[in-house]
């Protein structure tokens, strides 16, 4: 009877010791293959996969925008379509440039994921060409952005700002015209015309006072430059929406605003 358990003992260790090498055969073989290596990369991709999209560290916490001289910063986040909270790599790039890039005066966007939880968007804005002309001239001379007198407007040219210099000074080709005054008129335009639906009468312009809007209800407001222009647009709504008769108002100091 003792032979017998001890013939049992022998032929469980032989089986246990016989799995073993076939275990390690088998291990070998998939390294050989690359199987094994190509599972472990699968379960580590799966982990990194899964702490990029579900972990909080990436969670867009900041959106930065530059560039934007007209468009306000709420706006320009409201039309993103950005949303604090959502996952860093998740935010599709490609649909917040094209949403932005449908806005009228905007040429060019840029979308920038900034790791770990910040997005970064760069706006170029384009405006509509500027003719100046002296007060009393009967010549309009078409100016580029930065103030370089191009040439004389040809008649049927259209989608213009027309900017009228009070004190009159000639203009030749080739000369410059204050490129703050241009500048500041393509600005005040974009927010008063494109996105508020005022319709303006040609800008005035005198070299201490800047620019000033006219509109064709009959009011006059100098916005000098384009300094701090979301806030003096809203300093002018203000006293439209409220009902305040005024036929000029100036907004040079957008804590300070006089009218009349």
């Amino acid at each position: 009877m003792a032979q017998v358990k001890a013939k049992d003992w022998r032929k469980k260790s032989k089986s246990r010791s016989s799995a073993r090498p076939r275990l390690w055969r088998g291990l070998r073989a998939w390294g050989r293959d690359g199987r094994l290596v190509g599972a472990l990369l699968a379960l580590v991709s799966s982990l990194v996969l899964g702490y990029l999209l579900f972990s909080p560290t990436f969670q867009i916490s900041e959106v930065g925008i530059q560039g934007n001289l007209a468009l306000p910063q709420d706006e320009a986040l409201r039309q993103s379509s950005i949303e604090l909270g959502r996952n860093l790599f998740l935010l599709d790039v490609s649909l917040v440039r094209q949403r932005l890039e449908q806005i009228p005066y905007i040429q060019q966007v840029r979308v920038d994921r900034i790791l770990p939880n910040q997005v970064r968007v760069r706006i170029w804005e384009k405006f509509p060409s500027v003719s100046w002309a002296p007060d009393n001239s009967l010549e309009r001379y078409l100016v580029d952005d930065d103030g370089l007198v191009l040439g004389i407007e040809q008649e049927g040219m259209d989608q213009l700002i027309y900017i009228v210099d009070k004190e009159g000074v000639a203009v030749e080709v080739g000369e410059y015209v204050d490129v703050e005054a241009v500048q500041t008129a393509q600005q005040v335009f974009t927010r008063l015309y494109n996105d508020l639906g005022f319709t303006l009468l040609p800008f005035e312009y005198h070299s201490e006072r800047g620019i000033t809007a006219v509109s064709v209800d009959g009011w006059r407001a100098c916005f000098g430059n384009g300094a701090h222009l979301e806030q003096k647009v809203l300093n002018l709504l203000t006293l439209l929406q409220n009902g305040i008769f005024f036929s000029e108002v100036d907004l040079r100091l957008p804590e300070q605003i006089r009218y009349r």
